[in-house]
C-alpha cells in the first residue's frame, strides 16, 4: 500500500511495482480509503521514505491502538 502526494509516483508503483492499493492524500480522504482497504484493522506501523515531518506526523493518525 502506498499514501502519497505525487500522482506520477503513485502510477508508478500500481503499475510498475504492482502495488495493490494506492491513496493520493490530496485528493482523497486517506484514513477513510486506508480503514476501508484494511477492513477497520489499521496498521501497527506507517513508513515515511522520504523524511517529511508532516508524513511522519499524519503517520500517527493512519496507526491502530
Amino acid at each position: 500500500m502506498d499514501l502519497n502526494l505525487n500522482t506520477k509516483r503513485l502510477e508508478f508503483r500500481r503499475d510498475g511495482l504492482k502495488i495493490d492499493h494506492i491513496i493520493n492524500v490530496s485528493t482523497a480522504d486517506a484514513a477513510l480509503r486506508l480503514a476501508a482497504i484494511m477492513k477497520g484493522d489499521m496498521p501497527a506501523m506507517t513508513v515515511d521514505a522520504i523524511g517529511s515531518l508532516k508524513a511522519i506526523n499524519t503517520g500517527f493518525h493512519y496507526m491502530g491502538a
